[in-house]
Parts: structure tokens; sequence; C-alpha cells
């Protein structure tokens, strides 16, 4: 079964080109682990452990040689491994103007398609999970919302109580909310319980007729709201919503913090439904709507199709 928080970032591989960004120790570039992880002894005794491919070698006559380097003379148990090394990278070398890219390991051309990821998730004993993930990668929205709001669900967004863990904010007393400085800040208080985002999901549910009491978590939430349309093409604009609500909410987030700017609940929900109406119509001929109509009655519109 696939690590729940790691499956997706699991299932991409770099593919060396020239090697200027690809580090020759720490990533899984030859193999199915890193070099430091396969070599251990080796990688201990290195003296380029950050080292990029282009750095551990050169050109000669158009042919790449390798060359590491280390801090001691190797032991002779160590020269074994060494050896074992040596043998893997002669069948290996960069790839002169060409530049290194991550590639999908579930795709024959190494393209990222959502399908593909939506069958992996469903044949590792993801089924739970899967259907969720179907319904955020809509086409109706910029794939990096799709990809956010899917970290989001998850806790797994650059929330201050995720940057103390990784040990980027050290400081215990920074991990507050930087809207309230009342609770810490994660992505169930950002999205869910802070005051303000309250206010703006009370505003989206009345924009669209529904009453109910929101859940403990952001996966819960979205749950709970993929039963208030039983219509396929209302339920589908009000993932566009929802997905426009996320990212209207981080991205005033991030106005408050870095730029001071105001986190007022009436300009975001203006923004949730202006992004909501730009995405829908950019990418779904069959609407006729206008901004006027969506503003006024959202589920008519998407009920009212254009005919063929």
């Amino acid at each position: 079964m696939h690590n729940k928080r790691g499956w997706l970032s699991d299932g991409f591989k770099l593919k060396m080109g020239d090697g200027n960004t690809v580090r020759f120790w720490k990533d899984v570039w030859i193999g199915n682990q890193s070099l430091a992880n396969q070599f251990p002894t080796l990688f201990r005794v290195s003296s380029g452990k950050e080292d990029r491919i282009c750095k551990m070698g050169k050109w000669r006559d158009g042919k790449w040689e390798w060359s590491v380097q280390w801090r001691r003379s190797l032991f002779e148990w160590e020269k074994d491994n060494w050896s074992k090394l040596q043998a893997l990278l002669d069948n290996t070398q960069p790839v002169q103007e060409q530049k290194d890219r991550w590639e999908w390991k579930h795709d024959k051309d190494g393209e990222y398609v959502v399908k593909s990821a939506y069958n992996v998730l469903s044949s590792n004993n993801g089924h739970d999970k899967a259907w969720i993930y179907k319904r955020i990668w809509s086409r109706l929205v910029p794939t990096k919302v799709s990809a956010f709001t899917w970290q989001a669900l998850q806790d797994r967004i650059p929330t201050k109580i995720n940057l103390f863990r990784k040990g980027i904010i050290t400081d215990p007393n920074q991990v507050l909310c930087g809207l309230c400085g009342e609770s810490t800040e994660d992505s169930n208080h950002l999205f869910i319980h802070y005051r303000d985002t309250c206010s703006v999901w009370q505003k989206c549910l009345q924009w669209w007729g529904i009453s109910t009491v929101m859940t403990n978590t952001c996966q819960e939430t979205f749950e709970q709201h993929q039963s208030f349309f039983k219509e396929s093409s209302v339920r589908a604009g009000w993932d566009v919503v929802w997905l426009a609500f996320i990212w209207s909410i981080w991205m005033s987030r991030n106005g408050k913090i870095f730029r001071n700017s105001e986190y007022e609940v009436n300009r975001i929900f203006e923004l949730v439904q202006l992004r909501a109406f730009n995405w829908i119509k950019g990418k779904a001929n069959e609407y006729s709507f206008n901004m006027y109509e969506w503003m006024m009655e959202p589920v008519l519109c998407l009920k009212a199709k254009r005919k063929k």
C-alpha cells in the first residue's frame, strides 16, 4: 500500500539531462534509491555531498568521465563498494544540451496526467481517497489550484505549524495564526475554524442556498459538501467554487502576512465568485450565463446548458 502522504511524490523520478540540477548523492536518478542510500559508507567519506552531477566529472573527446572525490583514501572494504558504484556509473552519463526533468513513472511518455494518477491511487487500496482526488482535479480549474487543494486536505501546505515541524520556524511562539494570533495555524484552522473564514463560508453557502453545519476538518467538509447536489453539472460547479474558496483564502492569508493587506470577508467572497466564474467560463463552452446571472442564481446557471 502506498504511504498516504507520499504516493504522489513517489510517482515521479528524475530524468538526468545535463546534470546541472540533479544532486549526485541525494537525488533518486539511478536505481530506485539515492546513491547515498545505496552506498552509505561511500557517501560518508565523499567530499561533495551536495554536488550536482555536472560537478562529478568532465567531458573528454565527447565522452563523460566520472570523477568522485573522497575526504580520505578508501579502505579495502570500501573499494569493493566503489567498484560496484563504478559499474553502475559506467552505464550512464549526462546528456549535453538537454535539461534535467521530472518524469511521471506511470506514463510511458513520462507525462503526468490526472487519469493515471487516479488509477494509481485506486489500485493501491486508496479507494476511500480516490473519489476525492478525482473531484478535486477538475478540468475547469487551474492545475496549481487542484494540486494545492489536494495538499491542503492532507494538511501538507506550508502553514506555520508545518514549517515548525520541518524546522524552518524554530520558535514555538511563531506558530500562531497570522490572521487571528490566537490559535495554532494549520489547514483546519485556516480554512474551517478561523472566524472570518467561517463568515466567507456562510456567504458562499447562502449564495448557493445551502444550510448546513461545518465539520471539523477540511476533508470532512469536502466529503459533506458532495451530498448537497445530485445533478452532475451543478455538483461540478460547486466543486469549482470549493476550490476557488480554498485558493482565495490562501492568497488573502499570504497578502495579510507578507504585504499587510486587509483580510476582508466581503472582498474574499467576491474573489471566490469571480474566480469560479472565470474558470468555468474559460473552460466550459456549454454555458452562456453572464457575471450578473452567476452572482444571482449560480445553480440555475449551471442547469441551463446551451443547446448544441
